[in-house]
């Protein structure tokens, strides 16, 4: 068994940007390093930890941990769509090792994953279904957060169950470059009706908007916010 760790930022604006940043070339030249790393370790499974944007996890039911046996990504602004190849029973085997060892992650048999996922399976793997993924979800995005010391805990659980496949096992973490963005997700209530409508319930209760109308309100937010820093606001 070995096992390698490797953390990379996502960003939707590596999509949208308004100028090219000025050191774009080595933005791009550290991505194909890291992939090149990937290729070289070969691993033979992947943990995938990352966040959501009120794109699959919503504030009807947020659990602090989730951990995918079967996951799809969905299109939104910086994204990539797809299935994950997910290895069932390693992922139902991992949430009942950590239950029995003091943390308490719920499980998804269909879990819906946004660009905090895709974007870096994508550009640091080679593709959503490249290696067998266990996608590991830790609510970031709205209150209340997850302590710190459990998410340290979540990880040396883990950390533990990999020692016993005896595999080699990627471990890749991927966090915003800005966070927590409020324009685009304000707290709960602290936006407007149709915005509090959909972090609650995601298109499923008006006055929430539809996931077209919420995808193209990033889209135009981000645009926007990408003029905003060639402007050096």
């Amino acid at each position: 068994m070995s096992s390698f760790l490797l953390c990379a930022s996502h960003s939707p604006l590596n999509y949208c940007y308004a100028r090219k940043p000025d050191r774009w070339e080595d933005i791009e030249q550290v991505y194909t390093e890291l992939k090149t790393t990937v290729e070289d370790f070969q691993p033979e499974l992947v943990f995938a930890f990352g966040s959501d944007h009120f794109n699959g996890f919503f504030l009807k039911l947020m659990p602090a941990f989730c951990i995918g046996s079967a996951a799809e990504a969905t299109t939104d602004i910086g994204g990539f769509s797809g299935r994950l190849d997910v290895p069932e029973s390693i992922a139902i085997d991992s949430v009942n090792f950590l239950r029995a060892n003091g943390l308490d992650p719920a499980i998804s048999y269909a879990m819906t994953l946004d660009h905090a996922f895709s974007q870096t399976l994508t550009r640091v793997l080679g593709g959503l279904n490249r290696y067998p993924t266990v996608p590991i979800f830790i609510n970031c995005i709205t209150e209340p957060y997850v302590p710190f010391k459990r998410t340290r805990l979540m990880g040396e659980a883990i950390g533990v169950f990999i020692s016993k496949l005896k595999k080699r096992v990627l471990l890749l973490a991927s966090g915003g470059m800005s966070h927590h963005p409020r324009r685009y997700y304000p707290k709960y209530s602290g936006g407007d009706d149709s915005v509090s409508a959909w972090q609650l319930w995601g298109g499923d209760r008006p006055p929430s908007f539809t996931r077209e109308e919420w995808l193209q309100r990033l889209e135009d937010m981000h645009h926007e916010g990408a003029e905003m820093i060639t402007r050096g606001e």
